[in-house]
């Protein structure tokens, strides 16, 4: 693609998100840009995706050497700086099904369990829509 071309993609794209963003009303205000993508890509994940009935939770750190607030630090990653995300995976192909960027205090957990401790919001928050189905989560 022409450098050219791209940039007017790019122009164009974020132009819509600029204009119509309002971080009180916003589901996710650090995220603004990417949010419509990345729900459109969880859609589509789960339409791609057959789930077998073996599933599984896992955390992942993509490499981002940028400056941003909600990078994180894992010494023991092969990438120690990235922006971390939680997965719900099929384990036998290992397919995304699902995913939610952490971004801190400000990542969209489920409202319901807020009082319980983050590692079991992450777990119910993405998998709420399977539960009571037969999947047994790994």
């Amino acid at each position: 693609m022409p450098y050219n071309r791209f940039c007017e993609i790019h122009v164009s794209a974020f132009r819509k998100y600029n204009e119509t963003f309002y971080p009180k009303t916003y589901p996710n205000p650090k995220l603004y840009k990417v949010w419509p993508v990345l729900e459109h890509l969880n859609e589509l994940f789960q339409r791609a995706v057959t789930l077998g009935l073996d599933i599984v939770i896992d955390e992942t750190l993509m490499l981002y050497k940028g400056c941003l607030g909600w990078r994180q630090y894992m010494p023991k990653k092969r990438s120690h700086f990235g922006v971390k995300s939680y997965l719900l995976c099929e384990s036998s192909s290992g397919c995304i099904w699902s995913q939610i960027i952490y971004t801190g205090k400000g990542t969209l957990f489920d409202h319901k369990y807020k009082n319980l401790p983050q590692s079991i919001q992450v777990v119910i928050s993405v998998i709420k829509p399977l539960l009571r189905q037969g999947y047994s989560l790994i």
